[in-house]
């Protein structure tokens, strides 16, 4: 998944960013459930 994001970053940055960003804030989203989970 993320060397998938590098390489389309590398390729083309402007396009990837929102799509880093999105996977990003889920990530933190579900790091952050899992916290409360705990």
């Amino acid at each position: 998944m993320l060397g998938d994001l590098a390489q389309i970053a590398s390729r083309s940055r402007a396009p990837s960013l929102p799509l880093v960003a999105k996977y990003v804030t889920i990530k933190d989203d579900l790091i952050m459930r899992l916290i409360i989970i705990l």
